[in-house]
């Protein structure tokens, strides 16, 4: 038996959501099908959704399109919603005012253990907010940041 990581979230894989890319287009067979993963528009209807229904505690939401429009609909959900405990943002195109949303929507919710936004080009800016995330929160556990594009400013900080 495997030892439980943060998709687990400690509750079961009931407790995730991993919506990380999904497919849009004609069903399988029917014709070729368009990948372009979830975008900012995307993510207001999800938002509502999972504070409506308030189950997940691991949201993963990597290797999708979402940018600064979708990263303030996150906000406003981890302002609300106190079970998300990991938050995968990887591989998606969130830069350094995105980083700034998503470190702000954490500073408010306190529940967040794991965030990863690997992979986005957030830069020095971005950086600086995740170091100011990590001076203003003790409940964050873990923060993957490889291949951001960090300048030495924010990894010193």
């Amino acid at each position: 038996m495997s030892s439980p990581d943060h998709r687990q979230g400690g509750g079961g894989w009931a407790q995730n959501l991993d919506v990380g890319p999904l497919r849009r287009g004609p069903a399988q067979g029917a014709g070729p099908g368009i990948h372009r993963g979830l975008v900012d528009l995307d993510l207001a209807p999800l938002a509502v959704a999972l504070e409506d229904t308030n189950p997940f505690s691991v949201v993963d939401l990597s290797y999708n399109k979402i940018s600064v429009g979708g990263a303030e609909s996150l906000k406003k959900l981890l302002e609300k919603d106190a079970t998300i405990a990991a938050l995968d943002l990887s591989q998606n195109d969130l830069d350094a005012t995105a980083a700034l949303a998503i470190a702000d929507g954490c500073k408010a919710n306190k529940a967040v253990k794991v965030l990863s936004l690997s992979g986005n080009a957030i830069g020095g800016a971005g950086g600086m907010a995740m170091a100011e995330l990590l001076q203003s929160t003790a409940t964050l556990e873990q923060l993957h940041l490889a291949n951001c594009g960090l300048d030495t400013a924010s990894l010193v900080a």
